[in-house]
């Protein structure tokens, strides 16, 4: 959790006003996402540029009980 903590903290020094939730789970990715989405205002998927969407960001948009926001890398 520390190195999460670690990594999430330049982030939110440039962008105090958005919270960001710290949490490790032991599902898959795409299972994990959709229980936390019940949650949440919003999911941010990231998606390698020039690619198509993957299985996870798919299932997201598929099931997500909020709204899910691609983001090009």
């Amino acid at each position: 959790m520390q190195l999460l903590a670690d990594a999430l903290r330049p982030w939110r020094a440039r962008h105090p006003e958005v919270r960001a939730l710290e949490d490790v789970v032991l599902f898959a990715p795409e299972h994990a996402l959709i229980l936390r989405s019940a949650s949440a205002a919003l999911v941010v998927a990231g998606q390698r540029a020039g690619s198509r969407a993957g299985s996870v960001t798919r299932a997201l948009l598929r099931d997500s009980a909020c709204p899910v926001a691609v983001v090009p890398g």
